[in-house]
């Protein structure tokens, strides 16, 4: 064992560092040959770096971004706030400098690396290896930079592999100790490095996403009124949300799909003259487009006007390498996928049922009706997607050949299609499954039964191919919002094959990103790898941020994550427990007395905390003295006394029922067995309606509905913006 110092205090006893439990699982390979390999002595570096930095511009002319700089400036970096002291960066041809080291560390791809057997054209995109030999140590990945044609063309809209980057970013984690759990000078550690050898090790590494979307949640934190003050505040001066998209390592190399394209008005402004044919009519004569938000929009799926207008428009742009772009596609069209998601419009049956295209199709049967009681109630036009996507895909693999159709499982859209007729879908379908709730309720089993089905489902109809991406939401509730993203890794486990590695879009509901670092450290971590041990994790961030309040700050953590599991993370939220509320509030003033006055680190690490659960943890309080003490909220009732204008009839495979209206907000759908089925219409924004099925029960987090506060919701003509609620359709009576 040769790591030592304050190194070892901080990370635990492990071999080479590749054993600490604290960080992402490695390929450890064969061990190498020879003695440790001595870094720092007396508190400073025995080691000089060796890099060509112009490598990535002489190789391919390459003006996109260089890693091998990245990396060597990172190093830097980290090696003088360790030391003191940065280490000297030598070119491959200095050998006299060389000769002045004991020690070379030898950064990206070079002749020395290459004659240590690292091919880093042999490794997957992003890898990357480090190696020990004697006297020296190999640090290099693969970086697209490197790789002719990489992105060269205008509409490849690939990410850069950083492989050398990130080998850099492991290696000062696992050697020297580094950690970077939030932006600015308080929210990363650089332990002390007074004799730092390691024993030889030989490692490789590759993340298990393409695409690793938290940079979407940096760059929002940063945006709007105010953000950036706050932050500052919090956080020092100067932050920004590039700086953790690196030492995260976010991004990936993917093209983007599995999102709201085409924009609406985009293709409004682009077929004036086809609006009726491009978005959806009614019976009822109501033409789905609103201007200016996605939400109100829908476009015809079930005609073909609109896929040929879109397809015509993906034909230009790229006959023209992306010169033209009338519809403003962007990355959204690419070489690799061309993407069709729904707007973030919902519409009920009795805007679809008299449809003439779906009833002379059947699109929609007496048998969507009964797996969207049984199931799903976005599961009724299931088929209908399904007939679109098959039809839309055999004519882009005619006319736009080698690209795939990425669509955006949302919405009316959101359930796999089971129709013999359209399933297996055509093999250049993708699909980004929309289970936005699942990370907020995967402990829950009925939450866990119904994501396993949904998925298990898709992969089904893609004919044993697994969703490529999914499209995830943070938890509404303060005291759940960062307790959620520590479950990524669980998600995977949980939908195993019938999930792929195209990567987790995160979308974060809830202002305050930082406010709850921890998670987030987490979640990039097990996006990164999902075989993160997370306790462990978590377990060393609060030793690490809080040497002097750790044990009060993990016992705070875990009481939240165990109350959010228990009381918040359910379809069925309960009363939150009184005593725990106080337990949590004097843990807060145990850590902040254990801290001192001091305006030092861990008290700034700890205000950044206390700031946002303080508040949160009386706002509960609070709301559990208004309830007092009942473990169900008010259900809101259906008015159905009156049933309102009859608005569709069908007849779906001989069982006849009607649709009837309630008013502007909701109606009721009469089965001929007698079976009532509800749906809402929620319109907080004027003109925007999405049906919410009343077969499935809907709670919403006590005290803190995103729903409500984002759409308001009325039921007949009743606003209810102040949860707590319930919907339940068991509560529903005639």
């Amino acid at each position: 064992m040769t790591i030592i110092g304050t190194l070892i205090l901080a990370a635990g006893a492990c071999y080479g560092g590749v054993g600490n439990p604290a960080l992402t699982p490695v390929s450890v390979k064969e061990r190498p040959a020879g003695a440790p390999v001595e870094l720092v002595r007396d508190g400073k570096p025995v080691f000089a770096i060796v890099a060509d930095l112009k490598l990535e511009e002489k190789r391919l002319g390459n003006s996109r971004p260089n890693s091998i700089p990245t990396a060597v400036r990172y190093l830097t970096n980290v090696v003088a706030k360790c030391t003191g002291v940065a280490p000297e960066v030598l070119s491959p041809s200095d050998a006299a400098g060389a000769a002045r080291h004991k020690t070379l560390v030898f950064v990206g791809d070079q002749p020395v690396v290459r004659a240590q057997g690292i091919d880093i054209h042999a490794l997957p995109l992003e890898g990357f290896v480090v190696k020990t030999f004697p006297g020296g140590v190999c640090i290099a990945g693969l970086d697209s930079s490197l790789i002719k044609g990489w992105n060269w063309n205008r509409l490849d809209y690939l990410g850069p592999s950083l492989g050398t980057v990130w080998a850099a970013i492991d290696f000062a984690e696992r050697f020297f100790g580094v950690r970077h759990y939030f932006p600015g000078e308080w929210g990363s550690v650089y332990p002390k490095a007074t004799n730092l050898s390691i024993d030889p090790v030989h490692y490789e590494d590759a993340p298990y996403f393409r695409r690793r979307a938290t940079d979407y949640c940096f760059w929002r934190e940063f945006e709007g009124k105010g953000r950036k003050e706050l932050w500052e505040k919090y956080l020092g001066r100067g932050v920004s949300h590039r700086e953790m998209r690196i030492l995260w390592r976010a991004g990936g190399t993917d093209p983007d799909f599995g999102m709201h394209a085409p924009h609406a008005d985009r293709m409004a402004d682009a077929f004036p003259d086809k609006m009726e044919k491009i978005f959806y009519k009614s019976t009822n004569g109501k033409l789905w487009y609103r201007r200016g938000t996605e939400s109100g929009s829908y476009f015809d799926v079930m005609r073909e006007d609109f896929e040929d207008a879109l397809l015509g428009a993906w034909k230009e742009r790229f006959a023209s390498t992306g010169k033209v772009n009338r519809c403003a596609f962007d990355s959204y069209c690419n070489n690799t996928y061309v993407n069709f998601g729904v707007c973030d419009t919902m519409i009920s049956p009795q805007d679809y049922l008299n449809d003439p295209v779906v009833r002379a199709n059947r699109l929609v049967t007496a048998a969507d009706f009964e797996r969207a009681r049984a199931d799903d109630r976005r599961a009724t036009m299931a088929n209908v997607y399904g007939c679109f996507y098959k039809r839309f895909a055999q004519k882009i693999a005619k006319e736009l050949p080698g690209k795939k159709l990425a669509v955006m499982a949302y919405y009316n859209a959101r359930n796999a299609p089971n129709d013999p007729r359209f399933i297996p879908l055509p093999d250049n379908v993708e699909v980004c499954v929309c289970d936005g709730g699942l990370l907020s309720f995967v402990t829950d089993p009925v939450a866990r039964k119904k994501s396993g089905r949904l998925f298990r489902e898709w992969y089904e109809a893609l004919g044993g191919r697994p969703a490529e991406r999914m499209w995830l939401y943070s938890h509404g509730h303060p005291l759940a919002a960062g307790i959620t993203p520590e479950y990524l890794g669980e998600v995977v486990r949980l939908l195993g094959p019938h999930f792929g590695r195209g990567g987790v879009f995160f979308d974060y509901m809830t202002k305050g990103m930082w406010f709850h670092f921890y998670g987030y450290y987490v979640y990039a971590k097990c996006s990164w790898n999902p075989n993160l041990d997370v306790d462990a994790c978590l377990g060393e961030m609060w030793r690490l941020l809080y040497p002097k309040a750790h044990r009060h700050m993990k016992e705070f953590h875990d009481i939240v994550k165990a109350d959010a599991v228990k009381y918040l993370m359910l379809f069925k939220p309960r009363p939150y427990p009184v005593e725990d509320l106080d337990k949590l509030d004097a843990l807060l003033a145990a850590a902040d007395a254990a801290i001192g006055p001091e305006d030092c680190a861990e008290r700034r690490r700890f205000i950044l905390l206390r700031d946002w659960f303080a508040p949160a943890i009386a706002e509960q309080r609070k709301k559990e003295a208004e309830r007092g003490g009942k473990d169900e909220a008010a259900a809101v009732q259906h008015d159905t006394d009156q049933k309102g204008e009859e608005v569709a009839a069908a007849n779906l495979d001989g069982e006849v029922f009607q649709v009837f209206s309630s008013g502007n907000n909701g109606c009721k759908m009469i089965f001929a067995n007698g079976t009532t089925s509800y749906c809402l219409n929620f319109g907080g924004r004027p003109g925007n309606r999405m049906g919410m099925g009343m077969e499935e029960e809907i709670y919403e987090p006590y005290g803190f509905s995103s729903w409500s506060h984002w759409l308001g919701l009325a039921v007949n003509g009743r606003s209810w913006t102040d949860p707590p609620m319930r919907i339940a359709g068991s509560n529903v009576r005639e």
